[in-house]
């Protein structure tokens, strides 16, 4: 019988995310993910360039992927809903990572990568009644809606609650969908 091995790529991403439980990334050096994984220093190299580049990995394959298919078939608010269903599978270690700040932190990882693909999404069809107001480029309102959703991820992962995914998505959608002034009348 033969055993299946997990993709290298894989298991030196679940050795970082193992990793990142105990130890502040800031710490984590390339050795101790190969040794975590049991893989020779060169090898991690194939792969990536350094641990940045390995936590931006780990951002697009399990929790970009998904919702990028999503909005190229329409589907933004399911995108949206695999988003907070990808991050609360392993809500712990999406805390840490959050926790990783700077120039290629994790934060900014996904305002980059979200904000091109709500352009991308937005930029198909334009904005209708939009046309005059420049500071409504799908750049500017892709980045408007990117730091709410990634703000409401945050917010969620720090505040210690276990809403469901489900519960996540609507919530967002449902404030997406109203104006400043419409939420301040119902309130």
């Amino acid at each position: 019988m033969s055993e299946r091995r997990e993709p290298t790529n894989r298991l030196i991403a679940n050795s970082l995310k193992r990793l990142m439980l105990k130890t502040p990334f800031e710490k984590i050096s390339i050795k101790m993910i190969t040794d975590e994984a049991k893989i020779r220093r060169p090898t991690f190299y194939n792969y990536f360039q350094d641990k940045y580049d390995l936590l931006e990995w780990i951002a697009a394959e399990e929790i970009l992927q998904k919702s990028e298919l999503l909005i190229n078939e329409g589907m933004p608010d399911e995108a949206v809903k695999a988003l907070f269903t990808s991050i609360a599978s392993d809500a712990a270690f999406y805390r840490k990572a959050f926790e990783v700040t700077g120039q290629n932190g994790f934060e900014g990882i996904l305002v980059d990568r979200l904000q091109k693909l709500f352009v991308k999404a937005f930029g198909r069809g334009g904005l209708a009644g939009a046309e005059g107001l420049d500071i409504l480029a799908p750049e500017n309102v892709a980045l408007y809606y990117t730091l709410a959703l990634v703000g409401s991820i945050k917010a969620w992962l720090f505040s210690g609650r276990r809403d469901s995914p489900d519960a996540l998505a609507a919530a967002y959608g449902f404030l997406a969908g109203r104006s400043l002034r419409s939420l301040s009348r119902s309130m």
